[in-house]
């Protein structure tokens, strides 16, 4: 575990991940398959983080900067666009996107920082 997870979790927490407080074995098809989905966000994270890592060595080594708005405004209208195509509310999307954004200009630019110290 990192250091970020393991702030999550309390030794002295005694918690039965296996089930849950409802009962309900309807309901254990369906939350079955949105662990599988989430499984699979948190593995496409670890690929996107992986591409922005390299975008940023990329940036620190040419001298870019971390932060690029005319993308990140296209991004966002698309990223828009498609949670319209979804069916889902853009707003919602967009924050976690924005998370996502804020993490990879920290990560950038601590890139940048080694970077220049080395």
């Amino acid at each position: 575990m990192s250091d970020d997870t393991e702030d999550l979790w309390d030794d002295d927490d005694d918690i039965d991940l296996s089930g849950s407080v409802e009962d309900d074995t309807s309901l254990t098809p369906l939350r079955m398959q949105i662990d599988e989905v989430d499984a699979k966000i948190v593995g496409l994270l670890g690929q996107r983080f992986s591409l922005t890592r390299e975008v940023g060595q990329i940036k620190a080594d040419t001298g870019l900067p971390s932060q690029d708005p005319t993308r990140e405004s296209h991004q966002r209208l698309r990223l828009a666009l498609l949670a319209d195509e979804q069916g889902i509310d853009a707003a919602t999307v967009l924050r976690v996107f924005d998370l996502i954004r804020e993490r990879v200009v920290e990560e950038h630019d601590a890139i940048k920082d080694e970077s220049s110290q080395a």
